[in-house]
């Protein structure tokens, strides 16, 4: 396989058809900004950048939860681009402050644009995390997923 850069993309050249060179040109990637939201209230100080390239979405993410009271489902929304419908689409890390929980995960909503949080005891249960207990937090996350 030969890799050759071109303007109109990236070319993965190989050998095939007999000893003819053929090629696959990659021309689908893009670099940015996007806003992480959450579907409860205005996130504090919120920014973000992602690399997209063919199906795959790498972004990361900043922002403080809003104040709120609500028992419900705690979520980021507005990813860049919607997720690919699949269970397994999303791998992601987080770096939450002032939170006493025990660990949270991310995890991703198929066919969607939306991530929910969810508090691991240390591999005995999994509950999702609220908006009373994030309420005025920091949040720093990185995701890949598929789109």
């Amino acid at each position: 396989m030969a890799l050759h850069l071109k303007s109109t993309g990236i070319d993965f050249g190989d050998f095939a058809n007999n000893g003819a060179m053929t090629s696959e040109l990659l021309n689908d990637y893009e670099e940015g900004t996007w806003t992480p939201s959450t579907t409860l209230g205005s996130a504090g100080s919120p920014s973000g950048t992602y690399t997209h390239t063919g199906r795959v979405i790498i972004c990361n993410g900043e922002f403080i939860f809003p104040s709120q009271t609500s028992g419900n489902h705690a979520t980021i929304a507005g990813l860049p681009y919607t997720a690919l419908n699949h269970t397994a689409a999303f791998n992601g890390s987080i770096r939450y402050t002032d939170y006493a929980a025990k660990q949270i995960m991310l995890h991703g909503n198929s066919n969607n644009v939306t991530v929910g949080l969810y508090e691991v005891d240390y591999g005995a249960t999994t509950t999702t995390v609220t908006w009373s207990e994030v309420s005025g937090n920091r949040l720093d996350f990185n995701l890949i997923y598929f789109s």
